[in-house]
């Protein structure tokens, strides 16, 4: 029996990321489909589009088999802590594939520039520390000191996280096989909505006002409208004015 892991938030679930899951299951022939999700809140420390349940009962009737929820403390630290901690419970879960998307850059090359940063991983933080103390904020230190061994294409948050997961795999040597697969049509980043069938889940929050039904499942599409009906408009100010 084989089975796939993906780390996610399906903030909302759409077609991108019904994609990755489709073409995983496809190539890899895999019996079980497991997704370790954020809860409530999400990398950025933002309160989630819906609840957590609803976004877990999206993921089933999507195709997954399971959906194990991250605890926050996971889902609120950075990349490298987000990855490696999620990592850590795929790997006591026992998967045989972690799926994850990348773009910009082709698998091959992903996965060669990976193997680079890796065994380069001293002299990074070496220059990492340097560039700091010359100034400069982490982000823009280490993406500044990746450039020495990878082609600015690889520089992306969403590449960025997917490298974490490798480094994590490498360092507790799992036995967890690595499935990056190349976004289509839409990067992580795009603020606004410019497919007709694709686009990131940062675009669709910023476009609820607009039809997205054909950029989401209908299993997504109609949990989403059901969260919004009852509780009207998704509003940030209004949760952190109760905090």
């Amino acid at each position: 029996m084989k089975t796939l892991g993906i780390i996610s938030e399906f903030n909302p679930f759409h077609n991108g990321h019904k994609y990755l899951l489709d073409k995983a299951k496809k190539e890899l022939k895999t019996d079980l489909a497991i997704s370790i999700m954020s809860g409530d809140f999400v990398q950025r420390g933002e309160a989630a589009i819906m609840d957590k349940f609803s976004r877990a009962r999206v993921a089933i009737n999507c195709g997954f088999d399971l959906v194990i929820e991250i605890p926050s403390f996971i889902t609120l630290q950075s990349a490298e802590f987000f990855a490696k901690k999620s990592v850590n419970i795929l790997n006591k879960v026992d998967i045989d594939y972690l799926v994850f998307g990348i773009e910009n850059i082709n698998t091959d090359d992903f996965l060669k520039a990976c193997k680079v940063i890796i065994e380069n991983e001293k002299n990074i933080d070496s220059k990492i520390k340097s560039l700091i103390a010359s100034g400069l904020s982490y982000p823009k230190s280490h993406n500044k000191a990746l450039l020495d061994f990878v082609s600015s294409d690889f520089l992306s948050s969403n590449n960025i996280l997917a490298l974490e997961y490798m480094r994590a795999l490498y360092k507790i040597n799992s036995k967890i096989k690595p499935y990056p697969i190349k976004r289509i049509k839409t990067k992580n980043k795009d603020q606004g909505i410019n497919d007709k069938n694709f686009a990131s889940s940062t675009a669709i929050r910023n476009n609820l006002g607009l039809d997205i039904k054909d950029l989401i499942p209908n299993e997504s599409y109609s949990e989403l409208s059901n969260f919004m009906n009852e509780y009207k408009y998704f509003d940030y100010d209004y949760i952190y004015k109760i905090f």
